[in-house]
């Protein structure tokens, strides 16, 4: 399963609204993301872009697009959110930016 197919998965069980895959204009054109989270990262959202071996290395194409349009980007491994437990804490670590009265209601150690 690719990185977008894992964020939306978990995004559907945890009623997290979400766009997999998601298509950004930067300065270099046109870039793919595997997700964008609006109310999550920062108040103008959060992209997710995939992270792979062997080096590890966050793309700079990625970052520059990211960066212009003043959204938080986040590089993850595929294998790091495999467990929806992993993702809630991705989530936490993150952080929720939208209203306060549509806050998403979850936990570590949910039922999954």
């Amino acid at each position: 399963m690719n990185l977008s197919s894992q964020i939306k998965m978990h995004c559907l069980a945890l009623d997290v609204v979400t766009t997999c895959p998601y298509q950004l204009q930067g300065p270099l054109g046109i870039v793919d993301f595997a997700g964008y989270l609006p109310f999550f990262g920062g108040v103008n959202g959060l992209l997710i872009c995939e992270l792979l071996p062997p080096k590890y290395i966050p793309s700079e194409k990625h970052r520059i697009a990211a960066n212009s349009s003043d959204i938080f980007i986040s590089f993850v491994n595929p294998l790091s959110i495999i467990d929806r437990n992993d993702f809630i804490e991705a989530l936490l670590d993150w952080g929720y930016f939208g209203k306060s009265d549509s806050a998403v209601k979850f936990t570590k150690d949910v039922d999954c």
